[in-house]
């Protein structure tokens, strides 16, 4: 009976051991896989690290760049904007447009005071809008005066707008230099036929009252 008994205690120590072995086991297979999960989240921290350090180096870059550009180019801006602004605005309320540093917009009084386009009617907004482009757009011109095939397409939407005729006769008059910048194409998106009348390819867009779809139609001239 007591060898019984101790053959029994030994198979009881025996089954618990071999219990405990197999969650030793597996508490040592989920620290291994704990410690390949750290292994690779430090490769990706070093990763993360390297990626923000470039991209640091590559917006220092560009702030180095843009400080450049707007010291080069803000003077250009400022003239080409105030000379399509000058073609167009026959008020005396403001005589030239003041593009800062920091690229905000101020009007000028003849009496030098400076105020905000905010304060401004919707036909001075309307031409200043058309001014400030037209600025940009021919300092990029300035930057790419070796390009043979020219510049993206001059894109003005609704230019007409809150412009009274005397200023649209005037705005076809910059339309028309504005394509001597060595532009392909000037595309004008409008309702005024005024001023539509004067392109030399025109398309119009009507809607089909029994497809309920939009019909383009060409029409050269």
């Amino acid at each position: 009976t007591n060898t019984g008994q101790t053959i029994q205690q030994v198979e009881t120590q025996i089954e618990t051991a071999t219990t405990n072995l197999a969650n030793t086991n597996s508490k040592i297979e989920s620290y291994n896989k704990i410690r390949a999960r750290i292994s690779d989240l430090d490769t990706s921290v070093e990763w993360a690290a390297e990626v923000c350090n470039d991209m640091n180096d590559i917006i220092d870059a560009y702030e180095s760049v843009k400080l450049q550009m707007r010291k080069n180019n803000i003077e250009l801006i400022n003239a080409y904007t105030n000379e399509v602004f000058d073609n167009l605005y026959s008020s005396e309320s403001y005589h030239r447009v003041l593009l800062s540093k920091d690229y905000s917009l101020r009007l000028v009084r003849n009496n030098g005071d400076t105020v905000s386009p905010t304060l401004s009617s919707g036909g001075e907004a309307a031409i200043l809008n058309i001014a400030v482009r037209a600025g940009v757009y021919r300092t990029i011109i300035e930057q790419n005066q070796t390009s043979e095939s020219g510049l993206p397409q001059f894109i003005l939407d609704e230019p007409t707008t809150f412009l009274d005729s005397s200023h649209v006769k005037e705005l076809e008059r910059v339309i028309d230099g504005v394509e001597d910048w060595n532009v392909n194409q000037v595309v004008v998106v409008s309702h005024d036929d005024t001023l539509i009348d004067s392109a030399d390819h025109e398309y119009r867009v009507r809607k089909d009252s029994t497809t309920d779809r939009s019909i383009c139609e060409k029409k050269s001239f």
